[in-house]
C-alpha cells in the first residue's frame, strides 16, 4: 500500500527524484518532514510489515528503504518541509483507492514502486481517481436512490394514513356540550283535580250506571295488564277510562316498568319526572300494582305478563297500551233503540232497563267466553291465540299458545318483535282475530280533567290542549314563565299535591277538603256530553297521527326530575330506545330473510328462522 503513497508522493512534489537505493516516498518525507514535529505514522501494508513511528529528524537523514534522505539530481540535499494539508488529504485518499486497487485484483507490492508496474498491468492516475470516482458515484447512487425514489409509494401512502389519523389528544381535554334541545311541553299539571284532593275511592264519583260491572264478579278471570314507563297523565287517563267503561278495578293491574325499583311506591319522584307513578292515586282508583326488577323492553314486558299469568294460573289475560282511551258503544246501543223505536230512559227514571245494553268490559267478556267454549260441531276446543279489540291497543291473550311458540322473541326489543310473535302463532296455525268490543281511541295526549269519563252533569265539557300547537308556541318563546301555568309550574315540581289548590280553583270543582259529601248528578246515554267527548277524543287521535315527528313522540315530551333518585336524561333516554328498535328491526331482517311483516304470505315457517338468505337487493 505503501507504493502508491511513494507514487502520489512523487507526483505530490514534481521537483523531487527518486534515489537510487530508495523510493519517490521516503525521499518525499524527507523532503517534508519538519524536525521536532513529533511522530509521522506511516501504513504500512506490505507481506508482513507493521505500522511503525518514524521521527521526521530520521526521515530527513535515511530513506524508508534504508538509503540516505532525499537529494537533488545534482546530489543535493533537500531541506525537510511541513506537508499542507491539502497533501496530507490527498495521502489518505491514496490508501483508501489502493484499497478499491486490490478489490479490483491488481497486485500490490509494498516493495515495487509504482514506475516499476507494467504498463498493461497498471492504470495512470487519471484513470484510477475516475475508477474510483465511478465506485463512489455508485455506492452514492444505490444508496440514496432507493430511498428517495423506490419507496416514494409506501411514504405516501404512509402519509395518507398519518394524516386520517386524528389528531393527538391535547394535554388538557375539552368538553363540547350538544346545545340544550327546545322543550317540547309545558309543565305537567295533574290532569284529575278531583282525585288529587280525595282521601279515598268514596270521594270519587261513581262510575255511569249503565257501564257498571255485575255486582258478583263474572266466573272468568279477567285480568287486565297496562304496563307503564313514562307520562304519568295518560296512565291515569287510561285507567280511569277503563274503569268508567265497566272493568272492574281490582282486576286491572298496572305493571311499573320503570326501573326505579321502590324510588315511586316511596314517593321520592317529582311531578315533573318522566317516570312518576302516583302509587296512592293507584291506590284510591282500587287498582293494583306490580313493579318489574328492572326495566324491561317491550318484547320482556310481554314475556313478563306471561309468567305472571303463569305463575298466577290464570289460562288468559288482557293487556292494553297506556296511551288510549276506551269507551263503550253508548252510539251504537242509542242508533238500536232509535231504530226500534224503543226511547232510552234516563237513569233517574225507575223504569230504566239497561239489560240489553254492553259496555267495553261485558263485550270483552263475551269474546272471552266464545274462544274458551268448545266447538259446537266437534266439541274440540278452539285453537285460538289472539283476539283483538282494536288490534293491540286491546288484546285477549291464550296463555298455552304463547308459551308453546316460545313466548316473545327479546332479541327484537321493540318494533317488529310483535310481527314475529304474531307470524310464529300464525305459523302455528293458532287464530288471530279482531273482535269489536268498544271506541278505543290511540291518543297522545290527555284531557285537561278526566272527570268527564265519569259522565257527570253541571261539570266543565271535554277538552285538551294539541302537543303540536304547544310546541309550536314552545319553539317561538325563549323562557317558559310567559304563561299563568308555567309560572306556577316553576315552583311546584316536588309533588303533585302542589298543584291541588291551582287545579281546583282554575276548573271550579268541588274539593273533599270543604268536608260536605257532593251529590253528582249523573249524565244520559248518548247525551250531548258524550258527543263533545268524542269529539275531543277525535281530535286528539288525529293530533297523535298529524305530529311532525312521529305518532309516538309523547314517549319524550316530559322532561324533568334532574336530582331525583334513577334520573335519566329525557332526550338522551329517547336517544336509546330508537337505537334499540333500530337494533331490533336488523335482528328480524336477520331472522327472517325479510324485512316486512307479511313473513307467513312469503310462505316462510318456523324452522326457517334464521335460514333464509336476504330477499331483497341492497
Amino acid at each position: 500500500m505503501t507504493a502508491w503513497r511513494d507514487g502520489l508522493e512523487s507526483r505530490a512534489r514534481p521537483g523531487l527524484s527518486r534515489h537510487r537505493g530508495g523510493t519517490a516516498a521516503a525521499a518525499l518525507s524527507a523532503r517534508l518532514a519538519r524536525p521536532g514535529s513529533g511522530p509521522w505514522f506511516v501504513g504500512g501494508a506490505g507481506a508482513g510489515e507493521k505500522k511503525k513511528a518514524v521521527n521526521n529528524a530520521d526521515l530527513g537523514r535515511v530513506s524508508r528503504r534504508g538509503g540516505p534522505g532525499p537529494t537533488t539530481a545534482t546530489g543535493q540535499r533537500i531541506p525537510s518541509r511541513p506537508i499542507p494539508a491539502r497533501t496530507r488529504r490527498v495521502l489518505a485518499l491514496s490508501d483508501l483507492y489502493g484499497m478499491c486497487w486490490c478489490a479490483l485484483g491488481f497486485p500490490v507490492h509494498d516493495k515495487l514502486d509504482i514506475t516499476s508496474f507494467p504498463v498493461g498491468k497498471m492504470r495512470s492516475l487519471r484513470t484510477r481517481y475516475s475508477l474510483f470516482t465511478a465506485v463512489g458515484a455508485l455506492f452514492v447512487f444505490w444508496t440514496v436512490y432507493p430511498h428517495h425514489s423506490l419507496p416514494h409509494s409506501i411514504t405516501e401512502r404512509i402519509q395518507d394514513v398519518v394524516a386520517q389519523m386524528p389528531p393527538a389528544p391535547a394535554a388538557e381535554h375539552t368538553i363540547v356540550y350538544k346545545p340544550r334541545p327546545t322543550a317540547k311541553a309545558r309543565p305537567v299539571v295533574d290532569n284529575f283535580p278531583l282525585a288529587a284532593a280525595a282521601r279515598s275511592a268514596a270521594d270519587l264519583p261513581p262510575i255511569p250506571s249503565w257501564n257498571r260491572p255485575p255486582a258478583k264478579h263474572v266466573p272468568e278471570n279477567t285480568p287486565l295488564f297496562i304496563g307503564f314507563t313514562r307520562n304519568w297523565p295518560l296512565l291515569q287517563q287510561v285507567v280511569v277510562s277503563y274503569i268508567t267503561a265497566g272493568w272492574p278495578p281490582e282486576d286491572i293491574y298496572v305493571v311499573e316498568n320503570t326501573g326505579v325499583m321502590d324510588s315511586n311506591a316511596q314517593g321520592r319522584l317529582s311531578l315533573q319526572n318522566p317516570f312518576f307513578l302516583n302509587h296512592t292515586r293507584l291506590e284510591i282508583l282500587g287498582v293494583n300494582i306490580l313493579v318489574t326488577p328492572t326495566l324491561f323492553t317491550f318484547a320482556q314486558l310481554q314475556n313478563f305478563y306471561l309468567w305472571h299469568s303463569v305463575q298466577s294460573k290464570w289460562s288468559h289475560y288482557f293487556w292494553s297500551h297506556m296511551d288510549v282511551v276506551a269507551l263503550s258503544f253508548e252510539d251504537q246501543y242509542f242508533a238500536a233503540h232509535e231504530e226500534s223505536g224503543l226511547p232510552i230512559l234516563p237513569p233517574s227514571d225507575p223504569k230504566h232497563d239497561y239489560s240489553d245494553y254492553k259496555s267495553v268490559y261485558a263485550n270483552c267478556v263475551e269474546t272471552l267466553r266464545n274462544v274458551t267454549i268448545p266447538m259446537p260441531l266437534s266439541g274440540t276446543p278452539i285453537k285460538w291465540a289472539l283476539r283483538f279489540f282494536s288490534y293491540d291497543r286491546l288484546s285477549l291473550v291464550n296463555v298455552a299458545a304463547f308459551v308453546d311458540v316460545g313466548g316473545w322473541d327479546t332479541s327484537i326489543p321493540f318494533y317488529m318483535t310483535d310481527c314475529d310473535m304474531h307470524a310464529r302463532l300464525e305459523m302455528a296455525e293458532y287464530s288471530i282475530e279482531e273482535v269489536p268490543a268498544g271506541m278505543i281511541f290511540d291518543v297522545a295526549s290527555s284531557l285537561d280533567d278526566l272527570l268527564v269519563l265519569y259522565r257527570k252533569k253541571n261539570t266543565p265539557e271535554a277538552s285538551f290542549v294539541d302537543p303540536n300547537a304547544v310546541e309550536k308556541e314552545l319553539a317561538a318563546e325563549t323562557e317558559y314563565n310567559k304563561t299563568h301555568v308555567s309560572r306556577r309550574a316553576e315552583g311546584s315540581d316536588s309533588s303533585t299535591e302542589a298543584w291541588l289548590e291551582y287545579a281546583a280553583g282554575a276548573l271550579h270543582l268541588p274539593g273533599s277538603s270543604k268536608g260536605k259529601k257532593f251529590k253528582w248528578e249523573e249524565d244520559e246515554i248518548h247525551s250531548p256530553s258524550l258527543l263533545k267527548l268524542i269529539e275531543v277524543l277525535d281530535a286528539m287521535q288525529r293530533s297523535k297521527h298529524e305530529s311532525p315527528r312521529g305518532r309516538n313522540t309523547w314517549q319524550g315530551r316530559q322532561t324533568g326530575g334532574e336530582g331525583d333518585p334513577f334520573y335519566r336524561d329525557s332526550v338522551g333516554f329517547e336517544q336509546a330506545i330508537w337505537l334499540a328498535v333500530e337494533h331490533g328491526k336488523r335482528v328480524f331482517r336477520e331472522k327472517w330473510g325479510h324485512r316486512d311483516c307479511d313473513i307467513v304470505a312469503m310462505g316462510l315457517k318456523q324452522s326457517d328462522a334464521w335460514r333464509v338468505e336476504h330477499d331483497w337487493v341492497t
